[in-house]
């Protein structure tokens, strides 16, 4: 689905996503590519093909540049993902970043913080930061920051389940730069700074930072955050063996069915008080817009209920004549429920 061209230190000088045409993703601003950590330096081992396989491929680089680095880049058969694991193998010295640059006009970023996605541009400008007594040199980018073009055909989502914070562009603590199609992710910074600055252990020498990347048309931030998800929580899986008679159908099995695909299932669980006293099930509508839905329990919903986040009972919700729950959410809000089986 891509072609890439790698260098000695592990940078990215091209990324074509072949499924919208002949379209470059990968830049060179200031002197930085995708996914580099320092300037103006081809310095590093030759690349080696780690693995070739009938599933993927991986391509291992080793620089001394910026810092000691090895970044072990991943292609999937028929996937649209491509893993980047990078370690670093030297203590820390001042402030270290990922930089991340894209052939993008006119970006907009989102990026995930705890329980929200925001369109990382002042209010003024259409976004979800304060105009004003704010701090604009870092985001929050938790599971997931996305880059995409002003014209909403093409973008990146960048999964990161390592590093809390980016910067865009050439943003300072007062000024917020919305132009600049780059994002530098935090990889650390030397311990003794100032009390306002991200402080980091003294000593340590050796780190592992990942990254996954998925190429798309316009921005779709449930596709986002599953990307995310499938690359930070990958599945644990097991054969499953019966009668032929066995309750469970042969083919597949779904606990949960939520009607609408913008409506992510955040948790299920026991609750607190034991499996007797119902599942727990945590929902998160991740869209921009108002949603109304229904979710389904197999074998069958007796009762439902929300509850907070803490799994204090609010109010009882009736049913469908389907023995569905309906959920109507507001955008991007998230819901907990207690389930009751059949």
């Amino acid at each position: 689905a891509v072609r890439l061209v790698i260098e000695r230190v592990g940078a990215i000088r091209c990324l074509i996503d072949r499924r919208t045409g002949v379209t470059e993703l990968a830049d060179r601003l200031c002197g930085l590519k995708l996914i580099v950590f320092a300037a103006d330096d081809d310095d590093g081992e030759p690349l080696v093909v780690e693995n070739r396989g009938p599933v993927s491929v991986t391509v291992r680089a080793r620089s001394p540049a910026g810092l000691a680095h090895t970044t072990a880049i991943t292609l999937y058969r028929d996937s649209d993902r491509m893993d980047l694991d990078n370690e670093l193998d030297a203590e820390l010295t001042g402030l270290r970043h990922w930089a991340f640059t894209f052939a993008l006009d006119r970006p907009s970023v989102h990026s995930e913080e705890v329980g929200a996605i925001n369109l990382n541009k002042r209010r003024a400008d259409g976004g979800d930061y304060a105009d004003t007594h704010a701090r604009y040199d870092y985001i929050s980018a938790n599971h997931f920051a996305d880059i995409s073009d002003g014209s909403g055909r093409k973008g990146v989502t960048i999964s990161n389940p390592d590093l809390a914070f980016a910067r865009l562009g050439a943003s300072t603590p007062a000024a917020l730069d919305i132009a600049t199609p780059q994002l530098h992710f935090l990889a650390g910074k030397q311990a003794g700074g100032g009390k306002r600055e991200p402080q980091f252990s003294a000593g340590r020498r050796h780190y592992l930072q990942r990254f996954a990347l998925r190429a798309h048309g316009g921005y779709d931030p449930a596709a986002a955050m599953r990307f995310a998800l499938e690359h930070q929580n990958p599945p644990v899986t097991g054969a499953v063996t019966g009668q032929p008679d066995a309750p469970l159908p042969v083919n597949s099995y779904s606990l949960l069915t939520v009607g609408d695909p913008g409506v992510l299932l955040w948790a299920v669980k026991p609750a607190e008080e034991g499996i007797d006293h119902g599942l727990i099930a945590r929902l998160w509508n991740v869209s921009d817009v108002p949603v109304r839905t229904t979710l389904s329990l197999s074998p069958g919903l007796a009762r439902a209920g929300r509850t907070t986040h803490l799994e204090t009972d609010l109010e009882p919700v009736a049913l469908t004549s389907a023995d569905a729950l309906p959920l109507a959410f507001a955008c991007q809000q998230l819901q907990t429920y207690r389930l009751s089986p059949k």
